[in-house]
């Protein structure tokens, strides 16, 4: 009688061989040979699951973006305030060193996979619209400042948070969790000012 293979433990069974890549190796060690050398499967089969090296590292991608989704959902962001929205915003921050290999295989991505630029826009749209749907949040609360645009306030958002996760990659020892929390408060604080 044949195996009967059940497809989301095995999509899960990979992704978790390909973290073991990037803590062991680093994320530029992360190839379909690689992930699939440390499950025992081979290319081919690796393949079935994720076409490309871009499509394995996207779902990882979307995996972290999951649980950090989850960990987001226990705020309560029904009545939130600058603390909540701060907290919230930093876990998109990689503060540890699971999560700053999490961020270095983001950058990854980005920086060598220029023709997979419809996976980066998917993945950066999740990303939007998760911070459009906190902000409007903030604007039915009334805590968003009067004459700030939803849409705008995302894209600054994006871009802040975004760059401090590269700073925590790449400067750990300067930008340290402490720091990263006065700058998402102040510019948290700033966007419950009105416009002038």
């Amino acid at each position: 009688m044949p195996k009967i293979v059940d497809h989301g433990e095995r999509r899960e069974e990979l992704l978790a061989a390909l973290w073991r890549v990037v803590d062991k190796q680093g994320a530029a060690a992360v190839s379909v040979r690689s992930v699939a050398a440390e499950a025992g499967v081979s290319k081919s089969s690796l393949a079935h699951y994720f076409p490309s090296q871009a499509a394995l590292v996207a779902a990882a991608i979307e995996q972290v973006m999951d649980e950090s989704e989850g960990r987001t959902s226990q705020l309560d962001l029904d009545d939130a305030d600058v603390s909540t929205i701060v907290s919230a915003l930093s876990l998109a921050i990689p503060d540890s060193a699971e999560r700053r290999a999490q961020a270095e295989l983001w950058l990854h991505l980005a920086a060598t996979s220029p023709d997979n630029s419809e996976i980066l826009e998917r993945l950066n749209d999740r990303v939007n619209d998760a911070l459009e749907w906190g902000l409007a949040r903030m604007a039915d609360t009334g805590l968003l400042g009067a004459g700030r645009s939803v849409e705008d306030e995302a894209g600054r958002l994006h871009a802040l948070v975004d760059g401090l996760a590269l700073q925590v990659v790449s400067s750990p020892t300067r930008m340290t969790p402490e720091r990263v929390r006065v700058i998402l408060t102040r510019h948290v604080a700033d966007l419950t000012t009105p416009l002038s």
